[in-house]
């Protein structure tokens, strides 16, 4: 739950920072997916990485962020985060 709240938080590094732990937590971290697909819009790309990471961490849980993925291949800061989370969150 403190993840949860820690990911909502408007600090950047916080939330990016939360997004690095959920990604530990693996498929654990599945109620998180919806928060990491918001955090896919989050204009620092620091978040957008971590929450990428996350998803792909989550794998097939986090096909909710599928389609957000993919819009951010077209981000070059982030397309190496998207690319490797789509791999395993479409296997």
């Amino acid at each position: 739950p403190a993840l949860l709240r820690l990911i909502k938080d408007v600090n950047a590094a916080t939330k990016a920072a939360a997004a690095q732990a959920l990604a530990q937590l693996g498929p654990l971290a599945k109620d998180a997916v919806p928060d990491l697909v918001r955090a896919l819009d989050h204009p620092e790309y620091e978040v957008r990485i971590a929450a990428a990471e996350a998803l792909g961490a989550i794998g097939k849980q986090s096909k909710p962020g599928v389609a957000k993925l993919r819009d951010l291949r077209a981000d070059p800061l982030v397309r190496p985060a998207a690319l490797r989370a789509l791999e395993k969150s479409e296997k």
